[in-house]
């Protein structure tokens, strides 16, 4: 402000010294015929510049005293409620201070509302988001980016020193000089699958890179389980269908005579029935996979299922030496779907039997409340260590393999009534202790 008063006005007054000085030397030469005019001005010279310093001097008080009492006056304005200078001079000066102010808070305003949604945006992903500059330098990286390593903030470290992953830094390093890279990555006992994607500017330039992390831990696991699961139909379907073929084979060519016949068709049998049981349990479980699971919901007595049920396996339970307790009260009535709940029963109360000591015995509890029911099928058996009970529910796991094939065993119970109680919104609670036995409750809700 003070330089756009000075100038112009110290320049317009040494203007005015030197025309002075001119004038005088010309006035001078006239007077005094044998002087020249160039002898006048030499002759003013001095005085002259001694004007025009004086002059500056002068211009730069009265520019500074000007543009202290104008900013003053301007810095005493509300613009905001429309309060105008009291100058009309400064009037348009004004409006342009005051348009001005108002366009950059304007765009201010747009910016910090863009910064504030993509903030938002960014902060509510579950899937990890870090951004690099062109050096490996972290950016900016969002919560769950953050949660993955530790949950220390990453911003301004090096993504290098981040994570000492080998297949994690050759993303880094891929994407760092250009390329788009892909790498499965594990931490925390999840995992993740991370994209690495160079950003460019509007040139087409290199200016950072992209990191997104996607957890598919349960895709993971379901893959895992997904090729656990097919090489174990294939081994059970394996077993039972090479000891039909060997029986029927000797029987073809006349190895097995007269009683032996009889005996290896009471095997062909065993072994059909086990492989019909496989067959049953793996369409089952396919079902419930699909989410198409069969039945309504109707009103059913829970307690005379349950006596129902026991009646069934009465015969196998005698076979081992076990007794079956029913507790409840009689009637039980509830709302579900009566073949599914039989079908648990049923799974629940023959795995009890399978795995019990002779001479055992398998209590099968049953209650219902207003909103909920109760099914516990409680064993006196063999147990189930600690290091296998987390795992007893998957398909085809079994504690002791031999056992399980021995007791006719399919591998899929459990399974099947965990999925069961799934459908139907219930849980499935499983206390074991090796070598007294197991209790299994399902609450519904």
């Amino acid at each position: 402000m003070r330089k756009r008063i000075f100038l112009p006005f110290a320049g317009l007054l040494v203007l005015c010294a030197c025309c002075a000085a001119l004038l005088c030397g010309y006035i001078f030469s006239r007077q005094n015929g044998s002087a020249s005019f160039l002898d006048g001005v030499k002759l003013f010279c001095p005085a002259a510049l001694t004007a025009a310093a004086l002059f500056v001097f002068l211009a730069f008080y009265i520019s500074k005293r000007l543009a202290l009492k104008f900013a003053g006056h301007m810095e005493g304005l509300d613009f905001e409620n429309g309060q105008s200078p009291v100058y009309k001079e400064l009037l348009p000066f004004a409006k342009k201070i005051i348009n001005g102010r108002r366009e950059a808070d304007a765009k201010i305003a747009g910016l910090q509302d863009r910064a504030a949604t993509v903030e938002a945006v960014i902060g509510s992903m579950k899937e990890g988001l870090i951004l690099l500059d062109s050096t490996g330098l972290i950016l900016s990286a969002n919560r769950s980016a953050n949660g993955i390593f530790g949950g220390k903030d990453l911003a301004r470290q090096k993504i290098l020193h981040v994570c000492r992953d080998i297949l994690f830094q050759h993303g880094v390093k891929e994407c760092v000089a250009g390329r788009s890279a892909t790498v499965d990555f594990e931490r925390g006992g999840r995992v993740y699958e991370v994209f690495f994607n160079p950003a460019r500017d509007s040139a087409g330039v290199r200016s950072g890179a992209v990191i997104l992390f996607l957890d598919v831990t349960e895709r993971f696991e379901a893959e895992k389980q997904r090729r656990e699961f097919s090489a174990n139909v294939s081994h059970e379907l394996k077993t039972p269908l090479t000891t039909i073929r060997a029986l029927a084979e000797m029987i073809e060519t006349g190895m097995a005579k007269g009683e032996d016949v009889q005996a290896f068709a009471g095997k062909l049998l065993k072994q059909a029935t086990r492989l019909t049981a496989i067959t049953n349990d793996i369409i089952r479980l396919s079902e419930f996979d699909e989410q198409r699971p069969r039945g309504d919901r109707s009103e059913f007595d829970l307690y005379g299922m349950a006596e129902s049920v026991a009646e069934s396996l009465r015969e196998k339970a005698e076979g081992k030496k076990v007794a079956i307790h029913l507790e409840g009260e009689r009637p039980c009535p509830v709302v579900s779907v009566r073949s599914m709940a039989d079908e648990l029963l049923y799974n629940l109360l023959d795995n009890a039997i399978k795995y019990n000591k002779e001479n055992g015995s398998v209590t099968v509890s049953v209650a219902a409340a207003e909103d909920s029911w109760t099914v516990e099928v409680a064993d006196t058996g063999i147990g189930i260590p600690p290091e296998h009970q987390g795992r007893i529910f998957e398909r085809f796991y079994r504690v002791d393999a031999s056992r399980s094939k021995n007791t006719g065993g399919t591998g899929l119970g459990l399974s099947i009534v965990k999925h069961i109680a799934e459908h139907l919104g219930g849980t499935v609670q499983l206390t074991s202790v090796e070598g007294e036995g197991t209790a299994v409750r399902c609450v519904f809700q």
